[in-house]
């Protein structure tokens, strides 16, 4: 949708809402301060027209969408309303009367360190939440953090950015702080399968810039931003303001590791090292209690003896139960959409681990029917005429055989020299 496209529907009515202005755009479509059939005043995305054809990007927003109107958390933009009308699809939200930290600093610099850690440790605890009710953010960054007139820090698009990666553009204008800069590396690779470990990247990277007033990676392109990321190639945050706390430099570097297992192991974890709550900074893996997965039916390719193709699909604990039984192997393909694409299973994080350690548990047990095998064998009997230690197969036999021959030789020799 242009620019004129999107000035136009403001006037008209989506859904019941009569869009009064337009106050935003990016990559998923435009914001418009709208006022619905009560007189309250909200907020109203248009998904973007470009993305409406999409069939399998239309379910997710509306099934997302919906999870997002179930989350009540104080830091997070209320999702109210979801719809379509004449072929336009729209989500109504709760209106922030205020601005987003991207604008914030751009108009007034870096924050004071007090100011960005309310401001992170806020996106923090909404993040932890929408983490724990199977909600993947995928685009934290300053543009898509409010901050209210009375000063509360909002998260935004919650849920709903999942797919923004398909409109990606580093050189793209009026966007504010454009996305790849505070992706996790993981992300670039393969955006489909990051975890909350990436929403806390992206928290870490927009945690630098409110300190900072600069972006962390300023590469040439996505190539050259991606390889400074995934070598940790950046300015250290105390170069640019030497005089932050050591407990803010500790988070923004761990957030902003390349590797996930050195980064906050959740979002809690983030914000109450951050307010002083705990001592130490956890990391790691992203502990299984704390996340609620969705439902997602996988769609899985087997190749069988025969040589012939077979299919299973099914959620996520199904596809795990036939690892774990061994009917499907690392070779096996799989995607969350049936008619693909496919990737090798073993590169899917959902399963990394169930795969490891099925294969472990089938090496477990090939050694020990071996070691029972060789067992059995050393305590099989002999049978009778079977090989025994003085069987006449045996080479012990015939060295006593001989020694006897030898002795009764020479005591023949001796008695017959004495006569």
């Amino acid at each position: 949708m242009s620019t004129g496209e999107a000035s136009q529907l403001a006037g008209s009515t989506i859904g019941g809402y009569e869009l009064l202005e337009l106050i935003g755009k990016g990559g998923m479509g435009t914001v418009y301060r709208a006022k619905s059939r009560t007189g309250q005043i909200v907020a109203v995305k248009v998904l973007a027209e470009h993305l409406t054809t999409n069939d399998v990007l239309r379910t997710r927003f509306y099934l997302e969408a919906k999870l997002a109107m179930s989350l009540e958390h104080p830091n997070i933009v209320r999702a109210i309303d979801v719809g379509e009308d004449n072929g336009r699809h729209f989500l109504a939200m709760e209106y922030i009367d205020g601005e987003s930290v991207s604008s914030r600093l751009q108009k007034g610099g870096p924050m004071p360190e007090g100011e960005a850690i309310a401001v992170a440790t806020a996106v923090a605890r909404a993040l932890y939440k929408a983490h724990s009710e199977g909600l993947v953010h995928r685009d934290v960054k300053p543009d898509n953090i409010m901050i209210s007139s009375s000063g509360i820090a909002k998260l935004t698009d919650l849920g709903l950015a999942k797919k923004a990666e398909t409109d990606l553009d580093l050189t793209r204008t009026g966007k504010g702080l454009g996305t790849p800069h505070f992706m996790a590396p993981e992300q670039f690779r393969n955006a489909k399968y990051v975890d909350a470990r990436s929403d806390i990247y992206a928290l870490g990277a927009t945690f630098y810039v409110m300190v900072t007033g600069k972006l962390p990676f300023r590469g040439d392109g996505p190539l050259d931003t991606f390889i400074k990321k995934s070598k940790n190639i950046y300015t250290p945050v105390e170069e640019l303001n030497p005089h932050l706390s050591q407990r803010t430099l500790k988070v923004i570097q761990a957030a902003m590791s390349a590797d996930p297992l050195k980064r906050p192991a959740t979002a809690e974890a983030f914000a109450d090292f951050l307010e002083g709550k705990s001592k130490q900074l956890t990391v790691g893996e992203v502990p299984e209690s704390s996340i609620k997965s969705v439902d997602v039916t996988w769609y899985i390719k087997l190749d069988n003896k025969s040589g012939s193709r077979s299919r299973l699909r099914g959620p996520e604990s199904t596809i795990k139960m036939y690892i774990q039984k061994g009917k499907i192997g690392p070779s096996a393909l799989a995607s969350s959409q049936k008619a693909g694409p496919f990737q090798p299973i073993s590169e899917i994080a959902e399963f990394q681990n169930c795969l490891r350690e099925s294969m472990a548990n089938s090496q477990r047990m090939a050694s020990l029917a071996s070691l029972s095998s060789s067992t059995m064998r050393r305590q099989t009997p002999a049978k009778s005429g079977s090989s025994s230690m003085f069987g006449l197969d045996q080479p012990a036999f015939w060295i006593t055989l001989a020694i006897g021959f030898v002795v009764i030789g020479i005591a023949a020799w001796i008695l017959l020299g004495q006569k």
